[in-house]
């Protein structure tokens, strides 16, 4: 779902915004969107992907799921740091 901005959102004002714990918002070319929900399929594919990467992590690393990062996109050619940065991303999978 995106809801129609009076003007694009930099990343700054998006890491001002208050914590909404209704859904998970992203970033998106300067549009504030909600991230869909995991499907199920989404879920028993991710629990299979932990069962085969848990038995070959080295002693003492950790698997995390379901972790909230937030993932800043470099525009093509560009750093995405600047004042004009405009996409923070939601990512399944984070190495």
């Amino acid at each position: 779902m995106a809801f129609p901005a009076q003007r694009l959102l930099t990343i700054a004002d998006f890491a001002a915004l208050e914590e909404d714990e209704r859904g998970r918002w992203e970033l998106v070319e300067g549009n504030l969107m909600v991230a869909p929900s995991p499907t199920p399929q989404h879920s028993n594919a991710a629990g299979e992907l932990y069962m085969q990467l848990r038995p070959q992590l080295p002693q003492g690393v950790k698997l995390l799921l379901d972790v909230d990062l937030d993932l800043q996109l470099a525009p093509d050619g560009g750093a995405g740091h600047g004042a004009q940065a405009r996409s923070v991303r939601c990512r399944e999978v984070r190495v």
